[in-house]
C-alpha cells in the first residue's frame, strides 16, 4: 500500500512551489512561495526567494519577499535575520531580522526598518508625483 505521508516526509528538497492557504469558506486568504525548499525536518523548512500574497476580494493586497527565511509548520511562523520587503498600496516597508505569524498575520522586523508612505499619484519606488 502505497502512503503519501511517507512518500511526502523522505522529500529532501522541492522547487518552485506554492502553498496556499483558504479560509473556512474556501476563499484564499494568502500563498506562500519560493524558488525552493530544503526541509530540515517534519516542522523545520528553509525557504529561498520567500514571497507570501495576501488576497482581500481576490485581490493581492500586500506582498512580502525575502532572500531566505526558516518556516516552522507547527509554529506556523516563518523568520530570518535576512532583509525583508513588504509591499502595500501606497505603502513600502524594508528591514532585517524578521519574524512573520501567520496565524494573526503579524510581522515583527527587528533591524534597519524604513517605512514609505505615498500618495495615489506618487511613484513609490522614486518618491516623485506622477
Amino acid at each position: 500500500m502505497f502512503c503519501a505521508a511517507a512518500a511526502i516526509s523522505q522529500v529532501k528538497e522541492i522547487s518552485g512551489f506554492n502553498i496556499p492557504d483558504y479560509d473556512e469558506k474556501k476563499v484564499l486568504k494568502s500563498q506562500l512561495s519560493g524558488d525552493k525548499a530544503r526541509f530540515e525536518s517534519d516542522d523545520r523548512i528553509i525557504i529561498s526567494n520567500l514571497k507570501i500574497e495576501s488576497f482581500s476580494d481576490e485581490q493581492v493586497d500586500m506582498t512580502v519577499t525575502a532572500p531566505h527565511c526558516i518556516y516552522d509548520r507547527d509554529a506556523k511562523t516563518a523568520s530570518s535575520d535576512s532583509r525583508i520587503r513588504i509591499e502595500r498600496e501606497n505603502l513600502v516597508i524594508t528591514g532585517r531580522d524578521f519574524k512573520y505569524e501567520s496565524e494573526n498575520k503579524v510581522f515583527t522586523i527587528n533591524k534597519d526598518v524604513k517605512v514609505v508612505l505615498a500618495s495615489p499619484d506618487m511613484d513609490i519606488e522614486s518618491g516623485e508625483e506622477q
